[in-house]
């Protein structure tokens, strides 16, 4: 992948977690009913994601993206995805097909680019000499 494709995986990366954030918070019941968890869980991950989303598309938008940072938010896809898989086994009896499908499916994407972010590490990380 070149090197202006590589930048705009951090723009989705921090855009897709920011989305998903802000929606779950305007939608918390909506979403609490759908997936059938705890409207305090749904808060808890509207919460995450908005921080996360914030976090990612300032480091799309930096000028200096220092590799310890990009490590961040990779460990950070990683940690989230690992979550997902803990909220999937524990609310497998309670929480609707949905919300395990999408939960599931949310544990893949942020594998996918936690993948892309650590193959390309170093297209990532710009440090500005000027």
């Amino acid at each position: 992948m070149s090197h202006f494709k590589m930048e705009n995986i951090l723009h989705l990366d921090g855009s897709a977690g920011l989305v998903v954030g802000i929606l779950l918070l305007l939608l918390n019941n909506w979403f609490s009913h759908l997936y059938n968890l705890p409207a305090s869980l749904i808060l808890f991950l509207a919460t995450m994601n908005i921080c996360y989303g914030v976090y990612a598309l300032s480091l799309a938008f930096s000028k200096n993206r220092q590799a310890r940072l990009i490590t961040l938010l990779i460990f950070s896809n990683i940690v989230w995805a690992a979550l997902c898989c803990a909220l999937v086994v524990f609310y497998k009896q309670t929480a609707s097909m949905i919300g395990l499908v999408f939960i599931s499916l949310e544990g893949f994407f942020v594998t996918g680019l936690a993948y892309l972010e650590w193959s390309n590490k170093d297209l990532l990380s710009i440090a500005d000499n000027t």
